[in-house]
């Protein structure tokens, strides 16, 4: 049985990092790396195959999933869904940056209406949801990582294999590369109306395990 996995992860969340652990865990390609003349990405992930049972996809924004969608037959259709969160405030912030603007009402950019479209896309869903912490999976601490590296290998029905083979000391270089720990001095916005507006989007949601993630990763460093 073909399984067709998707990751929905708006820019600048994690995706990336994500993907590397994913085709590793699976032993099978989750990306296409465009990080090519970067030497910490040469030659990795290592050993790994084209599984004809496993398809892969990652969209930055549901408009562009529901479009690309719509062009697949019905043996092609999504059949699990995978989330990144990481800190909507952080987020937002780091994409305008991105952009070189700075709003000082970030919840009228279009990156604030697509994280929550996303989100609210997620929290329609009724099963076959993976929701992962940016945080923990970013911040250096083992234990966090391993607590979103066992829920990754028992959505993806691996064996306990996964866990004594998985190399963490190269995940986690990858992870400082990645994500350089930076101290962050530049608030050109109003935080406390932000963080009370995502804070009622949070409140509004139906899947729990959506919303204790997001509670989480809001009140982590911006």
């Amino acid at each position: 049985m073909k399984i067709n996995y998707c990751l929905i992860a708006h820019p600048r969340s994690g995706s990336t990092y994500l993907r590397f652990i994913i085709s590793f865990l699976l032993k099978t390609y989750a990306m296409q790396p465009n990080h090519n003349n970067d030497s910490t990405f040469k030659n990795w992930p290592p050993n790994l195959e084209n599984k004809k049972s496993i398809h892969f996809r990652k969209y930055h924004n549901i408009r562009e999933y529901r479009i690309k969608q719509s062009f697949l037959t019905k043996h092609s259709k999504i059949t699990k869904h995978i989330i990144i969160i990481r800190n909507p405030i952080s987020n937002i912030k780091t994409n305008c940056k991105y952009d070189n603007k700075f709003p000082e009402q970030l919840h009228k950019t279009r990156h604030y209406k697509n994280y929550w479209n996303n989100i609210k896309f997620i929290d329609d869903l009724d099963e076959n949801i993976l929701v992962i912490s940016y945080h923990n999976l970013t911040s250096g601490d083992t234990t966090l990582h391993f607590k979103e590296i066992a829920k990754m290998i028992k959505f993806f029905d691996l064996s306990e294999d996964a866990i004594k083979n998985y190399e963490y000391e190269k995940i986690k270089l990858l992870s400082k590369n990645l994500y350089p720990r930076k101290e962050n001095v530049d608030t050109w916005f109003d935080t406390k109306e932000l963080y009370d507006l995502c804070k009622k989007k949070i409140d509004k949601l139906k899947n729990e395990e959506l919303k204790q993630i997001l509670y989480y990763e809001l009140d982590q460093d911006i």
